[in-house]
C-alpha cells in the first residue's frame, strides 16, 4: 500500500511519521514552555507593578531568608550580649539594615526585570514565527508531494485539458495558451 499511495497519492511515509511526532514534541514543548514563560512573565510582572503586596509576594523567600538571619543575630545578641543601650542600638541598626537589604534586593531586580520581560516578548515572538514557517514549509513539502504524484499529475492534467477545451470553445478555436501558466505545478 506504501509504495502505491506513494506513487498515486504523493504520500510519504517519512513525512506522515514525522509530522505527528513534530506535532507532539511541539505540543509538549508548547506546554512546559507556557508554563514557564507565564510564570516567569507573572514574576517579573509583579516585580515591577510597584504593589507592595505583590512585589513582597515575588520576593518572599529571599526576605524570610534575610528576617531569618536578622532574627538569628538578635537572639544571639540578647543571650551572649549585656543589656545595655548599645545592644538596643545594635538590635535597631540590624532591623534597618534588613529593611536596606531587602530594598536593594527590590531595586536591583526590577532594573532587571523589565529587560527580562521584553526578552521574554521576543523570544516568544520569534519562536511562534519559526513554528508558522516550519508549518508552512510540510503543507509546501505535503502540496509539492501531492502534485507530482501520478493521481495528482493525472488531475492538473486534466484540469488543464479541461481548462483548454473551454478556452477553446469560449475563443471559438483560438488558444490563449493558458497551459503555459501550469509549469510551476510540475505539469
Amino acid at each position: 500500500m506504501g509504495f502505491f499511495s506513494g506513487l498515486f497519492g504523493g504520500s510519504n511515509s517519512t513525512l506522515n511519521t514525522n509530522i505527528p511526532a513534530f506535532q507532539r514534541a511541539a505540543g509538549f514543548s508548547t506546554g512546559i514552555g507556557e508554563g514557564d514563560v507565564t510564570a516567569a512573565s507573572k514574576w517579573y510582572n509583579d516585580i515591577l507593578s510597584g504593589d507592595p503586596t505583590k512585589m513582597a509576594e515575588a520576593v518572599a523567600p529571599e526576605t524570610s531568608a534575610i528576617q531569618s538571619e536578622t532574627q538569628q543575630a538578635k537572639n544571639q545578641m540578647a543571650e551572649f550580649s549585656p543589656r545595655s543601650g548599645g545592644t538596643a542600638a545594635a538590635t535597631e541598626g540590624m532591623d534597618a539594615n534588613t529593611r536596606a537589604t531587602i530594598i536593594r534586593l527590590l531595586g536591583g531586580l526590577q532594573s532587571g526585570a523589565a529587560g527580562s520581560l521584553s526578552s521574554i516578548g521576543t523570544t516568544e515572538e520569534e519562536l511562534a514565527l519559526q513554528e508558522r514557517q516550519a508549518a508552512d514549509r510540510a503543507a509546501q513539502q505535503r502540496m509539492a508531494n501531492w502534485a507530482n504524484s501520478i493521481l495528482g499529475h493525472g488531475l492538473i492534467s486534466g484540469a488543464q485539458t479541461a481548462e483548454e477545451a473551454g478556452e477553446l470553445w469560449a475563443t471559438k478555436g483560438r488558444s490563449t495558451q493558458a497551459s503555459g501558466q501550469y509549469g510551476q505545478f510540475g505539469v
